[in-house]
């Protein structure tokens, strides 16, 4: 996906009225594109694929419930 259609998307996803979840890797691209959303980040890992480590987020349209 080109960064305009990463764009389109956060457009897209910004206008469910309801809750919305989305899960990636984080860039810097989604914390502009999601600036204000909750973000839930998972550790750090190596991403064989491209032998780099990588951080997958959520980013939600609301409060998560976390743990008790």
């Amino acid at each position: 996906m080109t960064d305009e259609d990463h764009a389109a998307l956060a457009e897209t996803v910004k206008s469910i009225r309801g809750r919305a979840v989305l899960s990636g890797y984080r860039t810097p691209l989604y914390d502009q594109l999601y600036a204000g959303w909750q973000r839930v980040d998972a550790p750090r890992k190596m991403a064989h694929s491209v032998r780099q480590t990588r951080q997958e987020s959520l980013w939600l349209n609301f409060e998560p419930c976390r743990g008790q």
